[in-house]
């Protein structure tokens, strides 16, 4: 016989993005240690989702309300794609500007509204948040590939689809149809600007704080 649980996740995902630091807070009908938990579940999960972590926490414990930050990562490249990595990396067919993309991403930083860079559902959340850190990295997935890099952004909070609109932003930066200065003119919510979205692929959730 199987009981009906109840699980509750502290940020929800587009299909086709990775989310390596999701937490999730399940309730049981009974107490189970958690490493034998763990390896229950990782048992019967698909290789494809991992149980890394498992620890008591109280009833009143709610996963996407106390949640402090967040930290994304959303890998790229300018190379030939490689096969092993295309399901977690964006290979762009054009060449980019490292240097300018990084200049972009300062503007980022602080309390902005990102009304631009979310697409509204259901729900109407307020489209101010805070940004504290947004910059351009060197990744290393060497031998499997070269000159990847990505985007490190951690703020209070994100919006729908925010995070990949922000990066088709910085791309097109760094491809040169835009310009980093003009980024003010999108952080205004009364200019009804449409801006693309990069491919879920690249996206990964790391780590969320509490």
């Amino acid at each position: 016989n199987y009981n009906k649980i109840k699980v509750v996740a502290a940020s929800r995902t587009d299909g086709g993005v990775h989310a390596k630091g999701q937490v999730l807070k399940i309730g049981l009908h009974k107490e189970i240690d958690p490493k034998n938990l763990k390896l229950g579940l990782n048992s019967k999960l698909p290789s494809s989702i991992r149980v890394l972590d498992i620890e008591f926490c109280s009833n009143d414990f709610n996963p996407p309300t106390e949640a402090i930050s967040k930290e994304y990562h959303y890998y790229f490249s300018a190379t030939e794609p490689v096969a092993v990595l295309n399901d977690i990396v964006y290979f762009s067919k054009e060449l980019i500007d490292i240097k300018e993309m990084k200049n972009a991403c300062k503007h980022f930083v602080g309390i902005h509204d990102f009304s631009n860079f979310h697409i509204p559902g259901s729900r109407k959340p307020n489209p101010v948040r805070e940004i504290y850190e947004c910059d351009i990295l060197k990744a290393s997935f060497s031998p499997l590939g070269e000159e990847v890099y990505y985007l490190k952004i951690i703020g209070n909070g994100f919006l729908k689809y925010m995070v990949r609109k922000i990066m088709y932003y910085l791309l097109k930066v760094g491809t040169g149809e835009l310009r980093s200065e003009d980024l003010k003119l999108h952080l205004q919510p009364l200019n009804t600007i449409t801006l693309g979205k990069a491919k879920a692929c690249g996206l990964h959730l790391i780590k969320i704080n509490y």
